[in-house]
């Protein structure tokens, strides 16, 4: 099962007036300058209810490199082609995509993962979140809600790099939630069947048994 957000935005603390920025293409991330401004948060929704309490085999986060700062990943020669170490964050408090700011984001919960983003333009990034889900399936109320972030790399360098959001003009290069495996407990159901035969004569069966199986 491939889940799509729901909702997908960034945050800039330059966005003094309340800016938006739900219905663009990309999705930021960047440390803070020294100086402690100039950061991009991202932030990411899914809705997974319909497998509220079931256990997953397989739980991964795919993200899709749109682009980057020079020299990182453009210019090696500079010498910063090194991955960027990237956060995975819980958010709390409800937020959308329509409405969430700088100013209004919501504050980082549980640590969920970190990462390493490589320097190479349209490629996926996988991140394993299977045993975060299990461990926290009953806290999480159906929903995944997330902050991206960096805080070590970069600083007054170059250092901004940016994910395909789900508004982008390919779709299919959007963030992902991959589910695969989930436990499903079905119910177990026992049918009689009566088979009248002649005295003497053992009972036939029959071969074929047509059954519906349902979940629950």
């Amino acid at each position: 099962m491939t889940l799509s957000p729901t909702d997908d935005t960034y945050a800039y603390d330059y966005d003094h007036n309340g800016e938006l920025h739900g219905s663009e293409d990309k999705l930021i991330v960047k440390p803070q300058f020294t100086n402690g401004s100039g950061e991009r948060r991202s932030f990411l929704k899914f809705d997974f209810s319909d497998y509220g309490g079931k256990t997953f085999k397989k739980a991964v986060l795919r993200l899709c490199l749109y682009g980057a700062d020079t020299p990182y990943p453009s210019d090696p020669s500079f010498g910063y082609t090194e991955n960027r170490t990237t956060e995975l964050y819980l958010t709390t408090g409800n937020w959308t995509e329509d409405d969430l700011t700088w100013t209004n984001q919501p504050a980082e919960g549980a640590h969920a993962a970190t990462f390493e983003v490589p320097p190479t333009v349209d490629n996926w990034i996988e991140i394993d979140l299977t045993d975060f889900l299990n461990e926290n399936m009953d806290s999480l109320n159906g929903g995944l809600n997330l902050i991206v972030k960096n805080i070590t790399n970069g600083k007054d360098q170059k250092s901004r790099y940016e994910f395909y959001s789900k508004e982008s003009g390919d779709g299919s290069k959007g963030p992902q939630l991959i589910l695969e495996g989930e436990d499903i407990e079905y119910a177990s159901v026992t049918e009689q069947i009566s088979v009248t035969t002649e005295a003497g004569v053992a009972p036939i069966l029959p071969s074929v048994v047509d059954a519906v199986l349902t979940n629950g």
